[in-house]
């Protein structure tokens, strides 16, 4: 069955479930997240989905450094694809863009 979806989160914790998938995670790690999701295809069916994401807030917490998003990150996962549009993090005395594409 195909499925259309939107999901809009705002100052959402995403360690609790990152923590669930890989228990190792430094419980000094903290990711606070808002933005939008879509999500469009055959839910059960990974080649058939298409997932678009918009974090228009990220503070990302390790240990006692913070870092934030310097404007929107921009992702696609498309047939298996992970394209990364826009993703600028910065911090104190640290900056990081990274854009391309990676197959999974």
């Amino acid at each position: 069955m195909d499925a259309e979806l939107t999901v809009r989160f705002r100052e959402t914790s995403l360690d609790p479930y990152v923590r669930f998938f890989e228990p190792r995670l430094s419980p000094f790690t903290t990711a606070i997240v808002g933005g939008t999701m879509r999500v469009v295809g055959e839910l059960s069916n990974l080649d058939q989905l298409v997932v678009d994401a918009t974090v228009e807030q990220l503070d990302l917490k390790l240990f006692d450094y913070r870092v934030h998003n310097d404007g929107p990150i921009e992702l696609t996962l498309d047939q298996n694809v992970l394209e990364v549009g826009r993703f600028h993090l910065a911090g104190e005395g640290t900056e990081l863009q990274l854009t391309g594409h990676l197959g999974m």
